[in-house]
């Protein structure tokens, strides 16, 4: 492990295949309160993850991590637009 987890939350979404996938470090805060956002079946292909953070002293907000590869088709941006609408 290259992240000392008593130090960072980890959220991961890997590729199906082989390699890839986002990830996301958190710092450790006992006054935080992170909520892994669970996305519908259709958006299961893209590299996509969403994460709702929440903290007594401010806003609650969203975090979104998203890969779109270079070569990616008309249909797929659809998707990923659609899955961040």
């Amino acid at each position: 492990m290259f992240v000392d987890p008593n130090r960072y939350w980890c959220y991961r979404k890997d590729r199906p295949t082989r390699g890839g996938g986002v990830c996301l470090f958190v710092k450790c805060s006992l006054n935080l309160v992170i909520t892994e956002i669970t996305l519908p079946d259709k958006f299961t292909d893209l590299e996509l993850l969403a994460v709702d953070i929440a903290n007594a002293a401010v806003q609650p907000f969203r975090i979104i991590v998203a890969y779109r590869p270079p070569d990616s088709t008309n249909d797929t941006n659809r998707l990923l637009i659609s899955a961040l609408d």
